[in-house]
């Protein structure tokens, strides 16, 4: 008894080591934040967010103790790349492991160091919802032909990533618009062989809750596989483009899913009615 209680007090101080050193590391992105406005200011502009994007996603998936497995190469060319959707580590994930922009809720610009840090690193707000679509795929469009590559997530929302919910197809016209291809791209996270759904937010989570979670279980891996890239045409059918898409992100997540140890399990229930969400 006593040694069992020893070890569940050794977990205990483990686990708020592995806490503490993420928040810590979350709030520093505020110095790469300040560094990239400095050289920003002193190259008059010309100083691209992605560099130093990178290099803090590289280091937080190292402190969350995540190892990316990659497959394929993602396109080096002005895309739309497009993925299923599971947390919101997805978001450090893809910036450890390409060069591209994020498409947010512009809800998320007044959130506290977030919504700061958003910004700096380049992501796109948009206002979703109501008769707003047009003016969406035009800033889109107008950021993909200035050379950004954009990521979004056709689901328009998070799943436990046992399955791949429909694709919407709306913004892919963006993609058509100005003339990028778009690149699908499959994500799941695994841990002890099977798939990870401490990884997954969803539901009515909050995200400390969820970093406790996912840090009470070392040792996970996410599996990043790139499709190829679908090339579009001025006469290009929105509803084929995400057809082709939303075919290769399911047969990478099959693929992905029989390549696991051992089957997923039931997921948990789907946790409701807290506030204090972060998306």
């Amino acid at each position: 008894m006593q040694s069992q209680t020893q070890l569940s007090l050794i977990q205990k101080v483990r686990l708020s080591l592995r806490v503490s050193a993420v928040v810590l590391y979350f709030l520093s992105g505020a110095i790469f934040a300040l560094y990239f406005i400095v050289r920003r200011a002193l190259s008059r502009g010309s100083y691209s967010p992605s560099g130093v994007t990178h290099l803090w996603a590289v280091g937080f998936c190292k402190v969350m103790g995540l190892r990316i497995h990659r497959y394929g190469e993602p396109t080096t060319a002005t895309c739309m790349m497009v993925s299923n959707h599971v947390s919101w580590i997805d978001i450090a994930v893809f910036a450890a492991s390409t060069r591209v922009h994020f498409l947010s809720k512009i809800e998320v610009r007044s959130w506290p160091l977030i919504g700061w840090l958003a910004e700096v690193a380049g992501t796109l707000f948009i206002k979703r919802g109501g008769n707003n679509a047009g003016s969406v795929i035009d800033d889109l469009r107008n950021f993909m032909q200035e050379g950004n590559s954009i990521l979004m997530f056709p689901e328009g929302t998070t799943t436990q990533g046992l399955t791949v919910r429909r694709f919407h197809s709306k913004l892919f016209i963006a993609a058509i618009q100005a003339g990028v291809p778009v690149q699908p791209m499959t994500i799941l996270y695994e841990c002890d062989g099977t798939l990870n759904y401490d990884a997954a937010f969803v539901g009515d989570d909050d995200m400390l809750s969820h970093l406790i979670r996912y840090l009470r279980r070392p040792g996970g891996r996410v599996h990043l596989m790139a499709h190829s890239a679908i090339p579009t045409y001025p006469d290009s059918s929105t509803a084929e483009i995400t057809r082709l898409a939303s075919a290769a992100v399911n047969a990478g997540h099959a693929q992905l899913i029989a390549g696991l140890e051992k089957p997923p399990g039931p997921p948990p229930e789907i946790i409701k009615g807290k506030r204090g969400r972060f998306q």
